[in-house]
């Protein structure tokens, strides 16, 4: 249990990227950075980055080396929980010892998910074959997802690699558009934005409705909503951020020989309002490391990746 909460950790530590960034120098520095610091992995060789498990092939149910195409490995779970895979969620559920899957939104599958960046040439036989454990019974994340938004987490067709076989690439991710949706701990007041020349844009895969644009043919369609608010997210990519933050929380419980506090996840009592719960995000620990934002009545430290993000810390 404490590898795998390592692991989410790892995840969105990993992928800081400064939304006005010219270039990928700061996502590969702050990359290094967490590769040079201890995150509750303890790899035999120290030369191996301990946030390689992104593109891990172990299998999940045995702990052995698995099929990248067939079985349920670690880069494909990482990948399906972002995407509001059922399936991904009940093994996701097992993990954390309390039950989300219904915390998760499934993503649309639109008309130009599952091909290549023409529109036209399926993923089915291509670099972007789902993997089959997770797409058996309902689609996966390469098959809900344009290559815009695969690019976003680093991985796709833009990059020669499967999100879901290969993994998720930490030194390319896109932070503000994984965090996007973290209202109740930070503010990102505009996810995905770049210069360009005098004028703020905002990255292709990372727009909704009313975003200067937006094509759904790229940033895939809107309609999807909060299951404990009802509100309407912004974008797809922006659900996909919420269900970021549920396997973040879910995934905070105590790991082996560690006590229960407030900044620990309970699974039995996930919506608690006096610590660590689905409906306090900002109580736990894990997303506490992630975003710099301390624990109500603590004195204010942002992070470094909050700050390089912009941010500001919710009152």
């Amino acid at each position: 249990m404490q590898a795998v909460r390592a692991t989410v950790l790892a995840l969105f530590a990993a992928g800081l990227a400064a939304p006005a960034s010219a270039n990928g120098s700061a996502a590969q520095t702050l990359y290094d950075v967490v590769c040079a610091s201890s995150i509750g992995f303890r790899d035999p060789d120290p030369r191996i980055c301990n946030l390689a498990v992104f593109g891990s092939g172990q299998n999940l149910l045995t702990g052995s080396p698995g099929d990248r195409g067939t079985d349920p490995t670690t880069a494909a779970f990482l990948a399906n929980v972002l995407a509001g895979n059922a399936t991904a969620g009940t093994v996701g559920s097992a993990l954390a010892g309390a039950a989300f899957p219904t915390l998760l939104v499934p993503l649309n599958q639109d008309p130009c998910d599952a091909s290549l960046s023409d529109c036209t040439t399926s993923a089915t036989g291509s670099l972007d074959e789902p993997n089959a454990f997770f797409s058996i019974s309902e689609p996966s994340l390469n098959i809900l997802l344009t290559q815009e938004q695969q690019a976003l987490l680093g991985c796709g067709e833009f990059y020669g690699t499967n999100c879901e076989r290969d993994g998720i690439d930490l030194q390319n991710a896109e932070l503000s558009a994984i965090v996007q949706s973290w209202t109740s701990v930070v503010d990102i007041p505009q996810p995905c934005a770049r210069f360009v020349g005098e004028t703020v844009v905002t990255l292709p895969g990372c727009r909704g409705p009313g975003s200067v644009g937006y094509d759904p043919n790229v940033d895939g369609s809107a309609g999807l909503t909060n299951p404990l608010t009802g509100q309407v997210f912004a974008s797809e990519i922006a659900a996909l951020s919420w269900n970021a933050l549920m396997a973040t929380v879910a995934l905070s419980a105590a790991g082996d020989g560690e006590s229960m506090g407030p900044r620990i996840f309970d699974p039995e009592m996930p919506f608690r309002a006096d610590g660590c719960s689905f409906a306090q995000p900002g109580r736990c620990a894990t997303v506490q490391a992630l975003t710099g934002v301390p624990e109500p009545g603590t004195a204010l430290s942002l992070g470094l990746g909050l700050l390089l993000l912009g941010g500001r810390r919710r009152a």
